[in-house]
């Protein structure tokens, strides 16, 4: 079955995009050599991409179909806990400004609550939703208690809107 008709059914669509588009956890495991105005500008020019990938979707649900982006989460540490902290925190600040800027050009709706629900759990806090750079097999990605916040922020978000 396509993926156009089975979305055709669906009341609801969220999307999120992923630490490897844009070459997201690559550039946090690089930090050192990324140029961060470089990568901006990367981001800004997928932007096109997202867009239509959107509407792409838009056009094969039913009218009145709710379609959401979701940013992706910053689970950077905060405090100079690791080198280059601030310009990976730059770094993902990018990816979300192309997805939040991509929903509106696309007229769908974005969903911004998830940022502030991850404050106080980055990498290295003491309740962390995401693996550091020691984890030996989840580097840099979601544990379960973040996957579970972000479906608990993301449902939340649609009962009221």
């Amino acid at each position: 079955m396509k993926a156009g008709k089975t979305l055709f059914y669906a009341t609801h669509v969220v999307l999120t995009i992923g630490g490897n588009d844009l070459a997201g956890l690559q550039s946090l495991l690089n930090i050192a050599q990324v140029n961060i105005t470089e990568y901006e500008q990367e981001c800004a020019n997928f932007q096109p991409t997202l867009v239509t990938t959107y509407n792409l979707i838009k056009s094969v649900v039913r009218p009145g179909t709710k379609i959401y982006a979701v940013p992706y989460v910053d689970f950077i540490s905060v405090g100079n806990k690791i080198p280059y902290e601030a310009e990976s925190h730059k770094i993902l600040q990018a990816i979300n400004n192309v997805v939040k800027n991509a929903a509106a050009e696309a007229n769908i709706r974005f969903i911004d609550w998830v940022i502030p629900a991850f404050l106080g759990h980055e990498i290295y806090s003491a309740d962390p939703y995401a693996d550091g750079f020691d984890h030996p097999k989840n580097l840099f990605h979601p544990n379960l208690k973040r996957y579970d916040m972000i479906g608990k922020v993301v449902a939340a978000y649609i009962k009221l809107h």
